[in-house]
This record gives structure tokens, C-alpha cells and sequence, in this order.
């Protein structure tokens, strides 16, 4: 005797089935039909009959034994996956993102950057003259250093010269 499960999804009232073979090339499948009593399928090569009563002739016999009964396999429940998980993984998709699409955007902004210094530099007939400017401010210096010295130098002499000669020079 062979048991199956004729629980279906939803159907609660449905109970267990049997399936017996019958007399000769017939198998009987006795179902609880959920108020209290049971209902009987005998397939045969005669037909199929359903509580004694013919339904079917004899093509609905391969048909009954090829369709075997549906298997529902168990549903994945949440608690399998463990915690955090889906949260690293959310985090990690979203950080490559970021670097995929944030890395041409910093290099972006630096070209500009970039660009935007090397438009603000000087052309370089300007920087020339800047650099002759700045020769010519070394030479007055240089030429006021000189003036200077001889300057000390006048005064160093007259202080050393005796105050009588002072008065004669007044």
C-alpha cells in the first residue's frame, strides 16, 4: 500500500490518500473527501470510475498514471539567511557604486581645476618684461648701495678733520 500527502496548499480539510492496487491492472485511490467519508478512484483499462460511477474510458488511463501527484517543495524562510546580511550586502553594492560612478567625477573636477589655473597664468611677453622690471629694480638698489657708501665715507672724513679746520671751512 502506497501513501501520499493530498495536502494542497490552502486546503486544510484535505488528509493523507491512499493508493492500493486493485484487481488485476487496476489501482484504487481512496481520498477523504473532508466530511468524514472517503472517495474512491479506480483506474482501470476499462476507464476511470469515481465512486463506482464511470467517468472516463479508456484514454484517461494513461493520463492518470503519467500526471503523478504535485510535490510542493518546502518554502526558504527568512531565518536562513543570518543577520546583517543583507545589510552588508546592500552596503557593499551601494559603496561600488559610488567609486564607479564618484572616481570619473573627481577626475573630472581636477581636469577643471586644472584648466581653470592654467587660463589665470601669464602670457610670456608679460613674464619678460616682469623679469627686465625686476633687473632694473636690483640695478637701482645696487646703484643706491653705492651713493650710500660714499656718503659714510664724506662724513667719515669730516668728522675726522680737526675742528679748527671746521671753522675755516665756514
Amino acid at each position: 500500500m502506497t501513501q501520499g500527502s493530498g495536502q494542497r496548499r490552502g486546503d486544510a480539510t484535505a488528509g493523507e490518500f491512499t493508493v492500493q492496487p486493485g484487481s488485476g491492472s487496476e489501482r484504487v485511490v481512496t481520498v477523504p473527501d473532508g466530511k468524514g467519508g472517503e472517495t474512491r478512484i479506480v483506474i482501470s483499462d476499462r476507464g476511470v470510475s469515481i465512486n463506482g460511477e464511470a467517468v472516463a474510458g479508456a484514454d484517461a488511463r494513461p493520463i492518470a498514471e503519467v500526471a503523478p501527484a504535485p510535490v510542493f517543495a518546502p518554502g526558504r524562510a527568512r531565518k536562513d539567511i543570518p543577520n546583517g546580511v543583507i545589510a552588508i550586502v546592500a552596503i557593499g553594492c551601494s559603496m561600488i557604486v559610488a567609486v564607479s560612478l564618484g572616481s570619473p567625477l573627481v577626475r573630472s573636477f581636477t581636469r577643471w581645476l586644472d584648466r581653470r589655473t592654467d587660463q589665470s597664468r601669464t602670457p610670456s611677453d608679460v613674464a619678460q618684461r616682469l623679469a627686465a622690471i625686476e633687473q632694473a629694480v636690483e640695478l637701482v638698489a645696487v646703484e643706491v648701495e653705492r651713493i650710500s657708501e660714499g656718503q659714510r665715507f664724506t662724513a667719515k672724513l669730516l668728522a675726522e678733520r680737526a675742528p679748527q679746520d671746521m671753522e675755516r671751512v665756514r
